[in-house]
């Protein structure tokens, strides 16, 4: 996929471009949406936003495990080849990630909360859960 803000060609399980940060709006199915929700509650966690947006980009889900507010990108992998490397955010992709944290944050007045970025890889049989791709506990 290339970006529409600078060309780069950014990899087809992005949110957004890896190199300038531009946000990609694309939707996703909402039943790959609704499995990750099951997922989701199937850990005992609260789901507090699906979906949420801003000017800046978007968050799939964002949760509560107990006192840890947690932002999460769903990635859908229906060939199963999608490693751990590719659940790392960084550079670009973790600068539009801290910034929509933020967005939230204020647009909820929500005092300081523990914060934490994960991933969930869905592919057509398993799901895959990656905890912490930040490193922000």
């Amino acid at each position: 996929m290339k970006c529409p803000k600078c060309g780069f060609d950014a990899q087809e399980d992005r949110n957004w471009c890896e190199f300038c940060g531009e946000p990609f709006r694309k939707e996703k199915p909402a039943s790959q949406l609704n499995q990750a929700a099951k997922f989701i509650e199937g850990l005992g966690w609260k789901i507090l936003e699906r979906e949420w947006k801003c000017a800046e980009g978007a968050v799939d889900f964002i949760c509560r495990e107990n006192d840890v507010l947690v932002f999460i990108d769903i990635r859908f992998d229906p060939s199963g080849s999608l490693g751990p490397s590719k659940c790392v955010l960084d550079g670009a992709a973790r600068a539009v990630a801290l910034k929509l944290a933020r967005k939230f944050l204020e647009s909820r007045n929500v005092p300081t909360h523990k914060v934490r970025f994960d991933v969930i890889i869905q592919t057509e049989t398993a799901t895959r859960h990656h905890r912490d791709v930040l490193g922000t506990k």
